[in-house]
Parts: C-alpha cells; structure tokens; sequence
C-alpha cells in the first residue's frame, strides 16, 4: 500500500518539518507573513475536507465548528506570551515554540490518513463520524494557527498604540 504514496507527499511532509523547525526557535516576524501562513493553512486543511468529502454542510460544519473553537476559545494573551514588538521595526520577537510543528504535522497527518483511507477504497462518506472528526481536527488544528497569527497581530498593534 506505501509503495503507491506519491513521492511529493514525502516533499510535502519534509518542507512542513522544517517549517517547523524554525518556528522552535526565537525569531522576529512581520504580522502580515503569519497572517499568509494561517491563511495558507486554512486553505489546506479545508482542501482537505472538500477533497475528501465533498462541499456539503455534513463535511463543512464539523470543519467550522473546529475552527470557531480555536479561533474564539482560546485567548490571545495565551498565545502572546513572550512576545513583544521590535523596536524600530514593524516585527513582532516571537519566543521559539515547538507547538506550530505539532499543529502542522496534525494536518498533514489528517490529510494523509484521509488520502490512505481514499486510496484503499475506504467508504468514508460526508456525514460519517469519521469523516466528522477529520474535519473538526482539522478545522481545530487550523483554527489554532489562524489564533496564533491573531495573537501577534494584537501585540503589534498594542505595542504601536503605546
């Protein structure tokens, strides 16, 4: 079954290691680069639902509910911990967290087993609860990257304020 894994699918996962790699360490960012991440990883997660699933609100609702739960339950101050603007700059220091690999390889780990489970004749079909857990975890998993990019773009404009 592995052998019949595309080869750019193992270039996916490796990109998405380094990626996070580098967000394990300190480093400054400019609030608009993050916003393009999460919007990036947004669209690839809901991708991942309509791909599998189909457009329809069995495969959509789940993928939203997830993502509303990320995005207004977890707050910004949690995520802004350690942060602080550059001096000088419009960047945003933020300290190095290992969390954001988490967060990426979860995505990529849904969307491999929905592409395993699609490649092997798996029936889930929109409106299973398989296919309503995949798509809560990964609009959940999104969701907290789209929390994320809001966190820093609330430091940069507090700081500016100040």
């Amino acid at each position: 079954m592995f052998t019949h894994i595309p080869l750019w699918v193992f270039a996916v996962l490796a990109v998405l290691v380094v990626l996070g790699y580098l967000q394990s360490r300190t480093r400054q960012v400019n609030p608009a680069v993050l916003r393009f991440v999460a919007l990036g990883f947004l669209c690839y997660s809901l991708w991942g639902v309509v791909g599998s699933f189909g457009p329809g609100w069995l495969s959509l609702a789940p993928w939203f509910i997830g993502l509303a739960a990320a995005v207004l339950g977890t707050r910004t101050s949690f995520w802004a911990q350690g942060m602080s603007l550059v001096s000088d700059s419009r960047r945003v220091l933020v300290p190095g967290s290992w969390l954001p690999l988490g967060l990426m390889l979860g995505i990529f780990g849904v969307k491999f087993a929905l592409g395993l489970a699609a490649g092997a004749g798996a029936p889930i079909t929109s409106g299973s609860p398989a296919a309503a857990a995949s798509a809560l975890a990964l609009g959940l998993l999104s969701g907290l990257f789209a929390a994320r990019a809001r966190a820093v773009v609330s430091v940069a404009k507090q700081a500016r304020a100040a």
